[in-house]
């Protein structure tokens, strides 16, 4: 119909915007020395979660619990913004956003104008790629389909098993066949400075049946799936473990960047890993890590790039001066989205811009 050809022109000019900007990219940038761009929020206030919309536009998401859209026809402002309290996640797709945290739920804006559209009560919330939103209270993990007022058709829901120990599911990922749940105690880190374990759970859709469980010697901190069919798994911990499966229900291996023995596990990351991102064609995996390890050390931060089929370390990159706080990939999978401690996003080349 109209509107769906209406989308599908904003989508390409959108894309074309995008393709423009990796086209004036400087010999640089493009090797990563330095970001294409930068998209200011403002001095003091984390960049904590970032996103693509299916038009090509860029949401991010700050300390203050504002959301900004940008287009990449003009990097320079934000073309949007709305102030929607505490916002810890973000999750969008099609023309939806939802902004929020475990604490306040969740709002549901228009991905266009950032209007408000519905609240929802979750704790934590991911879209699959076919638009479906799996989404967890206390105890209950359900899947549904966002109306465009906003609410939610609820599509299957269950009672997935809870661990009192382990804390309530406080974080979700979800692709076309398998949604995964974190369950997250009230602290990362026991007063001895060791790791509290955490837990993954896999469940298989449709319906959502148990499939697995993945025990973690700390908590998970950010979850991914890449692309069908194979739709690798990865996990990423407080302790700056990094964990791969190929394949989503198959065992999951540690990703090394370098030896450590401060954690007693090889790490990816110095500190907390705070978000990681597969690129379109599931090639190369984008892992962010805050740089705060377990003994409190402050580090640098930085981004790791990773070549899934090789499972190996394939370079850093990212400015030391903003040390990384999530990270998000571009629908041509040629750009990466990195939010920073310093207010700020930035815009970097992925390998094959070159």
């Amino acid at each position: 119909d109209a509107g769906d050809a209406q989308a599908a022109g904003d989508a390409a000019q959108a894309r074309a915007a995008l393709e423009a900007l990796v086209a004036g990219a400087s010999p640089g940038a493009r090797r990563r020395e330095g970001p294409l761009a930068v998209l200011e929020h403002g001095a003091g206030a984390g960049v904590v979660r970032a996103a693509f919309l299916a038009d090509g536009a860029i949401l991010t998401v700050d300390e203050r619990g504002w959301t900004c859209r940008w287009t990449a026809s003009d990097l320079s402002r934000a073309a949007a913004e709305a102030q929607v309290g505490p916002s810890t996640q973000l999750a969008a797709h099609g023309g939806l956003a939802l902004a929020g945290d475990a604490r306040g739920g969740f709002t549901a804006l228009d991905g266009a104008t950032l209007t408000p559209r519905a609240h929802l009560a979750a704790r934590a919330l991911a879209f699959a790629p076919d638009g479906a939103l799996a989404h967890v209270d206390e105890d209950r993990l359900a899947l549904a389909r966002p109306r465009p007022d906003g609410g939610l058709d609820e599509l299957v829901a269950r009672r997935p098993f809870v661990t009192p120990r382990l804390g309530p599911a406080r974080l979700v990922a979800a692709a076309a066949g398998w949604v995964a749940v974190a369950h997250h105690p009230a602290r990362d880190f026991e007063a001895n400075g060791f790791p509290v374990p955490g837990r993954v759970e896999l469940f298989a859709r449709p319906g959502l049946a148990p499939a697995r469980s993945l025990a973690l010697p700390s908590v998970a901190t950010a979850m991914a799936f890449g692309p069908a069919p194979a739709e690798a798994f990865a996990v990423g911990t407080a302790s700056g473990l990094l964990l791969l499966a190929p394949r989503a229900g198959e065992d999951a291996e540690p990703l090394t960047a370098r030896d450590t023995t401060y954690a007693l596990v090889q790490t990816a990351h110095d500190g907390r890993v705070a978000g990681i991102a597969f690129t379109p064609d599931g090639r190369w995996l984008v892992s962010v890590g805050t740089g705060h390890d377990v003994d409190r050390a402050a580090h640098p931060g930085e981004v790791r790039l990773w070549d899934v089929a090789a499972r190996r370390h394939a370079g850093a990159f990212g400015s030391e001066r903003r040390p990384p706080r999530a990270v998000a990939i571009d629908p041509t999978g040629r750009l990466a989205l990195v939010g920073t401690a310093a207010g700020a996003a930035e815009l970097w080349c992925l390998p094959g811009v070159e």
